[in-house]
């Protein structure tokens, strides 16, 4: 009886420890910023191509949004620029799905959406704090700010956009 209660136990553990403890950050450098949701960086040893988890930006053809929003990921991650990279999953184009932490552990995709630069994607929040990535985002909508600033319905979604 002692030695299944201590199986349990240790199964238990094991199973908080999957809830509880983040996910492992792994040190990479920006190489390139594509627009103001994807990125090029040296991953593991190789170009990788990164898409910011839980976020959507405007497209570039959506003016000014979509470059304003690109230019603020450059400046936030800038070429050679060191960050920490915490693996998600893979989108249907092979591009790897992660959350990009500066080094001083500022989750830029957050940021982004505290700026009012890009949306928190519905679909995919069930990889982030989704109801803090929405109330950042409401928050920036309450504000008026970036794609928030003419209307509370922001501009056309990306994804209809497209």
């Amino acid at each position: 009886m002692e030695e299944r209660s201590m199986m349990q136990l240790k199964m238990a553990i094991g199973l908080l420890s999957l809830l509880f403890c983040p996910l492992p950050l792994e040190a990479s450098i920006i190489l390139r910023v594509i627009d103001g949701d994807r990125v090029i960086a040296s991953f593991q040893g190789k170009q990788t191509k990164i898409r910011l988890a839980c976020i959507e930006a405007p497209e570039i053809g959506q003016a000014p949004h979509g470059r304003i929003a690109r230019n603020t990921l450059i400046g936030l991650l800038p070429r050679h620029s060191r960050i920490n990279v915490q693996p998600l999953n893979y989108d249907q184009n092979g591009w790897l799905v992660a959350n990009i932490l500066s080094l001083g552990g500022v989750d830029i995709g957050e940021e982004l959406i505290r700026l009012g630069l890009v949306y928190a994607h519905n679909t995919s929040l069930s990889y982030c704090d989704g109801p803090k990535l929405l109330l950042i985002e409401d928050q920036a909508r309450q504000s008026r700010i970036g794609i928030w600033k003419d209307t509370q319905q922001g501009l056309s979604r990306p994804w209809l956009y497209r």
